[in-house]
């Protein structure tokens, strides 16, 4: 593949780009490692080779953006950083230069971490859900969230940094969607080209696919800060129990799986299952999972309450600050406007989102 980069002169982007090594190869754009001749740094390439339709390039161009919009303006640091981009023979291939990130995906770091105790475990799915966050703060959702799109970095954590340092970056916006965007008329033509042709496709991953999927496409759309929770909620579940909630083999089982009542089933057991942990916030795990684990996306809560709840249960003591029944009903009902009568340890300034 190199070497028909080479040939049609694509091999080297913006003049100090080349790929040295291809990645991944199949439909649609194709991955590589790559080098900085000026500063022998390693980078990562990704080519769009002769878009099959508009709708394919609409989606590389949107990609772009994206990842150079979440880059410029950040308010976290859990992206990848864009380096460059360029277009070849009007749109014909396009190259997207973002830095190489060393370390292993989620999937291959839970591999490597099987014995680790579970206080650790709930430490790594705040951290994940801190990264997720940061998704929505950049006014999209990503669509297309699994273990593999998410690095797990070795650094020394800041809960209390402004932003927070909690090693995790989000990769791969091919799937994302802007909806800030949708709602100016003056914003890129590939940004409304990417939402309509969406509706009339399922894509991405499996794994973080939600159930209003199947529904029409305005429950999509109007409830798009939820999208990205669901697939938090399937994270969370697979951090805390190492296995997978869900598993089907092709899309009509995941339908079926929705209409038979398999899946709440598959929520209900997951439910009891976090709820026997043994830590002393178990309970709080439980209901923070089922409340962003809910198939009607507009029961759904956001990443916004994932991250308060899961401040208050790591930093605030939230264990000891929930008296009993009411408390417990009050507090999951909106934790934003809780307040226990000796206060918090930590304000919402230091929630990292």
């Amino acid at each position: 593949m190199i070497e028909l980069l080479k040939s049609i002169s694509v091999a080297l982007v913006d003049g100090r780009y080349e790929p040295l090594k291809e990645l991944t190869y199949g439909m649609g754009a194709k991955s590589f490692l790559g080098r900085d001749l000026e500063s022998g740094k390693t980078v990562f390439m990704k080519y769009l080779l002769f878009p099959a339709n508009d709708y394919e390039l609409a989606k590389f161009k949107n990609e772009i953006m994206l990842t150079k919009r979440w880059t410029q303006y950040k308010l976290v640091n859990h992206n990848v950083d864009y380096i460059s981009s360029e277009s070849f023979y009007d749109d014909k291939v396009l190259c997207l230069v973002t830095e190489w990130c060393d370390a292993p995906s989620l999937n291959k770091w839970l591999e490597n971490k099987k014995n680790i105790s579970l206080d650790d475990r709930v430490e790594l799915v705040h951290r994940v859900c801190s990264g997720v966050s940061s998704i929505t703060l950049g006014g999209f959702c990503h669509r297309d969230l699994h273990p593999g799109n998410i690095i797990i970095e070795d650094v020394e954590l800041d809960w209390h940094a402004n932003p927070p340092e909690v090693g995790v970056k989000i990769i791969d916006l091919g799937e994302a969607i802007s909806v800030i965007d949708l709602n100016y008329e003056d914003s890129e033509q590939f940004v409304f080209d990417v939402a309509n042709g969406a509706r009339k496709k399922i894509e991405g991953s499996f794994y973080g696919l939600p159930p209003e999927i199947f529904t029409p496409w305005g429950n999509v759309i109007n409830n798009y800060l939820k999208y990205d929770s669901w697939s938090m909620s399937l994270l969370l579940y697979k951090i805390l129990t190492g296995k997978d909630l869900i598993s089907h083999p092709d899309i009509g089982s995941y339908i079926e799986a929705i209409k038979s009542g398999v899946l709440q089933r598959a929520i209900d057991d997951a439910y009891d299952e976090i709820e026997s942990l043994d830590v002393v916030y178990s309970t709080f795990l439980a209901k923070l999972f089922v409340s962003v684990c809910k198939i009607d996306a507009s029961q759904r809560k956001d990443m916004s309450y994932v991250s308060r709840v899961l401040w208050d249960i790591r930093f605030n003591e939230l264990h000891l600050k929930l008296k009993g029944p009411k408390d417990i009903e009050k507090y999951f009902k909106s934790p934003y406007w809780f307040m226990p009568p000796e206060g918090w340890k930590y304000d919402t300034v230091n929630d990292p989102y």
